[in-house]
């Protein structure tokens, strides 16, 4: 009797498919000037790149860190890049603004990422103090 190794189907996707261009983004807080309260956040470009954005309704990752619950808006697929972490910030063609909330290297082969994302407005609504 002999053993046959079944392998599982690759996931993959096409390059066809990225049709969205988003602008990759790196947040920094920086602290209050004298007199001040409010830190403010302060986002620096890293690069355009081709994406996939779906919207993914009713899903939710629970953050161990920050102990709640994040919603899942929408999920993005886009070729491998090694600059992109759960701390990147994508910047979508309408000005809207999605932080990411966790990152998948698909089959661990450098070729895909697969970020699930939560919408956090225009860019607008960003830029002021937090």
């Amino acid at each position: 009797m002999s053993k046959t190794l079944i392998r599982r189907p690759w996931r993959t996707f096409c390059v066809g498919d990225l049709r969205d261009q988003i602008l990759l983004q790196d947040r920094s807080i920086q602290a209050p000037d004298f007199d001040l309260v409010d830190f403010t956040e302060k986002f620096d470009d890293l690069g355009g790149v081709w994406a996939s954005i779906k919207t993914s309704g009713g899903k939710t990752i629970f953050d161990d860190h920050q102990q709640r619950d994040h919603l899942v808006t929408h999920e993005v697929v886009m070729r491998f890049d090694s600059r992109v972490t759960a701390e990147t910030w994508l910047l979508l063609a309408d000005g809207r603004r999605l932080d990411i909330i966790n990152t998948e290297n698909l089959e661990e082969r450098d070729s895909w990422l697969i970020l699930q994302c939560s919408d956090r407005g225009p860019k607008a609504d960003l830029s002021s103090s937090i």
